[in-house]
C-alpha cells in the first residue's frame, strides 16, 4: 500500500510520462513540482514496505518553515534545507501556521535512485542538509516543461539528481550513526554561550525531547547541563589567568548577569568565582 493523504490550495505539478512506471526502469520521474503552501498545507504517506510503489522525495524549502513527522520523530525544516524522505518509511510533512513554507520537489523511482542514495548512505527514513539546492531543482521544473524527449528529459534527472544527493551527503537524519557524537562535538566546536537545546534541535533538524534523552542516555547528563559544565570550566580558567572582571567572564560566557553566573558557579564547584579566585590565586603564589 502507498496511500497518500493532502490538503493543497496552490502548487505547480509538473509530469512526464511517457508510459507508466515499470519495476526494470533505471530512474522514472513521478513528478516534479512547487507548492505555495498556506498554513493548511498537509501531506501523508502512508507504505507498507511493497517496492512496487515505493518513491523517494526530494524536497528543498525554498522560505518559510514546516515539520516532518517519521517513526515517532519530529524534524523542523526551515529555507535552505534540502531533504529526502526514504521509500519505505511513512511520512507526514506539514505548513507551520504562522510561516508557511514554499518548497519545490521531485519524486523519483528505479533502480538507479535506490543504488545512488545507499552508495551516498542517505537511505535514512528523513535525511537533511543546509544547502543551496534551488538551481538544480530550477532545472529540474525548467525541464519538465520543456520539449525533451522522455530519454532526453531522464537524463537531465538523472544529472539533478546525482547532484542532490551528493549535497545530501552527510546530512543528518535520525538513525545517522553515532548522532549523539555529532552533538557533543557539535557542542565542544562552539563558544558555548551560543549554544541551546534550542539551536541544537534547529542545527540537528530533530525535537528537543528526542536530543535530551538520546544525549543523556549515552553521556549520562543532559545537553543543558554538558554546556553548563563547559561554561563553568571556561570560567576557571578566566577567574586563574588575568584579572578578568567577574562581569565581564559573567558576558564573556552569555550568563545574564553576575548574580546569574555567580549562582550556577557555585552550584556546580561549591564556591563562589569570588572564592575560587582568591584560593587559586593564593596557591599558585604559595
Amino acid at each position: 500500500m502507498h496511500r497518500i493523504t493532502k490538503r493543497i490550495k496552490r502548487e505547480e505539478r509538473f509530469y512526464s510520462h511517457a508510459r507508466p512506471y515499470q519495476v526494470t526502469d533505471p530512474l522514472y520521474v513521478e513528478s516534479v513540482g512547487i507548492n505555495y503552501a498556506d498554513k493548511d498545507y498537509y501531506m501523508e504517506r502512508e507504505r507498507d514496505g511493497n517496492t512496487l510503489f515505493t518513491v523517494y522525495v526530494f524536497e528543498y524549502v525554498i522560505s518559510g518553515k514546516g515539520y516532518i513527522e517519521c517513526d515517532g520523530e519530529k524534524y523542523t525544516v526551515t529555507g535552505g534545507d534540502l531533504y529526502l524522505l526514504g521509500d519505505q518509511h511513512s511520512h507526514k510533512y506539514y505548513a507551520d501556521k504562522d510561516d508557511p513554507f514554499e518548497k519545490t520537489w521531485i519524486n523519483v523511482r528505479g533502480k538507479f535512485p535506490t543504488a545512488l542514495i545507499k552508495a551516498y548512505n542517505c537511505n535514512k527514513p528523513v535525511v537533511i542538509r543546509k544547502t543551496d539546492a534551488s538551481e538544480v531543482f530550477n532545472r529540474l521544473r525548467e525541464g519538465a516543461k520543456s520539449n525533451l524527449s522522455y530519454d532526453e528529459w531522464h537524463a537531465l534527472a538523472a544529472v539533478c539528481l546525482t547532484e542532490l544527493v551528493v549535497m545530501l551527503h552527510g546530512g543528518y537524519s535520525k538513525s545517522a550513526d553515532c548522532i549523539e557524537e555529532k552533538i557533543k562535538f557539535y557542542i565542544d566546536s562552539k563558544p558555548r554561550a551560543n549554544v541551546t537545546v534550542a539551536s541544537l534541535a534547529e542545527t540537528f533538524h530533530l525535537s528537543q525531547p528526542y536530543i535530551i534523552s538520546i544525549f543523556r542516555k549515552k553521556f549520562g547528563i543532559t545537553p543543558k547541563q554538558y554546556i553548563l559544565q563547559g561554561r563553568i570550566d571556561a570560567a576557571k580558567k578566566l577567574l586563574t589567568k588575568g584579572h578578568t572582571e567577574i562581569k565581564e567572564i559573567s558576558d564573556i560566557l552569555g550568563f545574564s548577569s553576575p548574580y546569574h553566573f555567580s549562582t550556577a558557579f557555585k552550584k556546580i564547584t561549591g564556591e563562589t568565582p569570588y572564592q575560587y579566585r582568591r584560593e587559586n590565586t593564593a596557591q599558585k603564589t604559595e
